[in-house]
């Protein structure tokens, strides 16, 4: 802005003092950053269309959590946005600044929003940009999912442009002197504990007064700019990570975290990509979805559907003893006692086995139907050959 407010100017005057506590005083230091700000050159303003804009970034101080039980803690990121025209103001705690984290505080923003904007306006943070020169700005694929699942776009600022975010900038400022000062002197344990303090004092912030104009940020959002938001969807995003060039095994089957998971056997040998999220793992080959497998629980596991065996793999695995004892049992109770006596019974194990082999193709000849009666027949004779 073209001067100071009193508020900003006290905070960033203590700070001036702390690091030079001989330094100057409140009115000359004052009366230097305006002159400082004049010498500046000259600021376009630009108007703020409703709905159109929301402004965020990280806010460069954080909060320490304490471990409950003594151990190290970590520092809590803070993040902060705004939107354009009426600055209603959001904040929320999280243990960090990955993807994950920022995808997370985008929907709890349009959550408490009540909708989407057009655009976000942020920061190049890796979470949200992953590379960007004069003939491409590439957006990280998990956020860009993120916006999309909301119907909004990206519009990182340029690099060392940081005026083109400034009300993030600004509202960074205005959340560490109205929310984060106050908790200053506070321990926390969780992030739930301190989120509950960011909302209490976040709202005292959105209900103050303006100073220059009537209202405050919240009634200017009602009236105005809620109207403006995009409708929310119905479910809510749902934060997936991706992994990228995973090789496929010549027994079309790939890794992840110590479990094992097919893919159709013709992309054996192929590197795949994965989407990974809480509850599934999606297996994308150029684009497409070739499989999806819900993630297992245990490691070790071997996760092998059988659309994706070639038909003589399944053959091989349909005669496995287990297999054939599983499948006489749906046959039938008499198709069961012969394959019972042939493969748990007899002997000659191996001849056994072959014997079962051959009453499985019976059935596919005839039907099972069909070999229940003959099983029904025989047994009673003594007839198992």
């Amino acid at each position: 802005g073209a001067a100071v407010g009193a508020g900003t100017a006290a905070w960033l005057w203590l700070a001036f003092r702390e690091d030079s506590p001989d330094g100057l005083g409140y009115t000359q230091f004052t009366a230097q950053y305006r002159a400082h700000i004049k010498s500046l050159d000259v600021v376009m303003r630009r108007p703020h269309v409703p709905g159109e804009k929301m402004y965020c970034d990280f806010a460069g101080q954080t909060v320490h959590i304490h471990d409950p039980e003594g151990g190290p803690g970590f520092e809590a990121q803070i993040f902060v946005s705004a939107l354009g025209y009426s600055n209603l103001a959001f904040a929320r705690a999280v243990a960090s600044q990955k993807v994950s984290d920022w995808n997370a505080c985008h929907c709890e923003a349009f959550a408490f929003y009540g909708g989407a904007p057009e655009w976000v306006v942020s920061d190049n943070l890796k979470a949200a940009i992953i590379r960007r020169s004069q003939e491409e700005l590439l957006v990280n694929r998990a956020y860009r999912e993120c916006l999309a699942h909301y119907g909004c776009h990206a519009l990182p600022r340029g690099v060392r442009r940081p005026r083109q975010n400034a009300k993030a900038e600004v509202t960074v400022q205005i959340v560490q002197r109205s929310i984060l000062f106050p908790l200053r002197m506070n321990r926390y344990f969780s992030l739930d504990e301190l989120n509950r303090d960011i909302d209490r004092l976040r709202d005292k912030l959105n209900d103050r007064p303006f100073r220059k104009t009537q209202g405050c940020r919240r009634s200017r959002f009602e009236d105005v700019e809620r109207a403006a938001l995009s409708a929310l969807p119905e479910v809510p995003f749902e934060h997936r990570e991706w992994r990228f060039d995973v090789l496929v095994g010549p027994d079309y089957v790939f890794e992840h975290e110590r479990r094992t998971y097919s893919v159709p056997y013709e992309f054996r040998g192929v590197r795949v990509d994965l989407r990974v999220a809480s509850q599934t793992i999606e297996v994308m080959h150029r684009g497409k979805r070739i499989a999806i497998h819900e993630k297992a629980r245990d490691e070790g596991s071997v996760n092998v559907l059988a659309e994706h065996r070639p038909i003589a793999h399944n053959r091989v695995l349909d005669a496995e003893p287990k297999t054939l004892l599983s499948w006489a049992a749906q046959a039938g109770p008499n198709v069961r006692a012969m394959f019972d006596h042939h493969i748990l019974k007899r002997a000659d194990a191996t001849n056994g086995l072959r014997t079962a082999r051959r009453l499985r193709e019976l059935a596919r000849l005839h039907g099972p139907t069909r070999l229940e009666e003959v099983c029904a027949y025989a047994l009673p004779l003594n007839m198992t050959s």
